[in-house]
């Protein structure tokens, strides 16, 4: 486990993110840290966490792979992106991350279910490397 007493917190934050028929919006909430790493590390320095909520509560995010990430382009950290709108609970959108040994990029797909509180992320990423 990383020793997360180094962490700087740089910004936090929330924006809408979905808007749920008849449910209301998710609020992506994000959370960007700073930490030291060595030069040889595949880790970038800083990194973006998301969770989603609706009404205050958070919602759990489920995933085939087992994983709890949520894969959402920091540039909804700006504010500047309308929510988009869910169909049937559902969303599809591009995602893009660019790292200092290539980039990820691909699209993402979240499936809600309001009355369990959770959110099933299936993606189709792909890593192209410099």
């Amino acid at each position: 486990m990383p020793d997360m007493s180094k962490d700087v917190v740089v910004a936090t934050g929330q924006v809408p993110f979905v808007v749920l028929e008849g449910r209301g919006t998710v609020l992506a909430r994000y959370v960007t840290v700073r930490r030291d790493v060595p030069e040889y590390s595949l880790a970038d320095s800083e990194y973006t966490s998301w969770t989603l909520a609706l009404d205050g509560k958070e919602f759990l995010v489920v995933a085939e792979d087992g994983r709890h990430v949520l894969s959402i382009d920091e540039v909804w950290a700006t504010g500047r992106e309308e929510p988009m709108i869910a169909k049937g609970g559902i969303v599809s959108y591009d995602f893009y991350y660019s790292h200092h040994l290539g980039s990820v990029s691909g699209t993402v797909k979240l499936t809600f279910d309001v009355d369990a509180m959770t959110v099933t992320v299936e993606d189709d990423l792909e890593f192209e490397a410099d």
